[in-house]
């Protein structure tokens, strides 16, 4: 979903409904290779799927941390040295 419209994430297609028969519709109509290239066990797709968990996952820990600095400053996000502080945090996370 972008800005409350449902876009393919293979081909960047806006799709009129976020309904799953229109979904699947437009999978079997302009992606019917999709499932011979990439299997759903094969390596590729596995990988793939264990990269976007792992950005999730480092995206996640670094917005805790970031929530429970702001929490023990008592301090607003817009404060310099605080903002400093967190984009280390995320720095340090992430990479």
């Amino acid at each position: 979903m972008v800005k409350d419209k449902c876009v393919c994430m293979l081909c960047h297609q806006t799709l009129a409904l976020s309904k799953r028969g229109h979904l699947e519709r437009h999978h079997n109509t302009n992606h019917n290779a999709f499932k011979d290239s990439f299997p759903a066990k094969s390596a590729i797709h596995t990988g793939k799927v264990a990269e976007l968990k792992a950005g999730v996952k480092a995206a996640t820990e670094v917005s805790f941390r970031i929530s429970h600095l702001l929490a023990k400053h008592k301090k607003m996000f817009s404060d310099g040295n605080l903002f400093k502080e967190s984009m280390a945090i995320t720095a340090e996370t992430v990479f």
